[in-house]
């Protein structure tokens, strides 16, 4: 029997800016992990000029391996096959020069609404528009008064999809 798809709402935050920057994105359950990543890079305006991993439970996903070469490609790996709970944390590193570290819990297991599908990724709400590239977070919280920008979520949702995919053809078309 196939798994029912469900919508997994989470909360993204930036280590040590966590009231400063961050989402609740609602995608559904058979995403790929790259789609989640994809989503919040698309949502903090990151360029995806940089490399990412996300990890859960001590797999790691990632497209270039760096010293795990153990670790899954993220487009390969739907959201449903990490055996994730309410309260699940995973943790997605982009630029691994900066280290841009972020906590990415499950807060909510949805329904799918029939005739939806489409409408995720979906941004609830959040902080904190951009994330300046190449600043590592002591250098953004020196910067945070100067650099900060207020988010608005109907703009971003406005414009996601598109950078979802703009970001997606960075990574794999590789």
């Amino acid at each position: 029997m196939a798994v029912q798809t469900v919508v997994y709402e989470f909360e993204i935050k930036l280590c040590n800016l966590e009231d400063k920057y961050w989402r609740r994105i609602e995608i559904t359950s058979v995403s790929t992990v790259a789609k989640l990543a994809y989503a919040i890079m698309a949502s903090f305006e990151l360029s995806g000029s940089h490399l990412f991993c996300v990890e859960n439970k001590n797999v790691v996903f990632e497209f270039y391996n760096r010293d795990n070469e153990n670790s899954l490609k993220p487009s390969d790996y739907e959201l449903n096959n990490l055996e994730l709970s309410v309260g699940s944390k995973l943790k997605m590193i982009y630029d691994f020069g900066t280290d841009l570290n972020f906590e990415i819990k499950l807060t909510a297991i949805k329904e799918m609404k029939k005739g939806m599908g489409t409408h995720y990724p979906y941004v609830l709400s959040g902080a904190g528009a951009v994330i300046p590239e190449d600043l590592s977070v002591p250098e953004l919280m020196e910067r945070s008064e100067s650099e900060y920008k207020e988010y608005d979520c109907e703009i971003d949702n406005a414009l996601l999809k598109g950078k979802m995919q703009i970001l997606k053809n960075q990574y794999e078309s590789k």
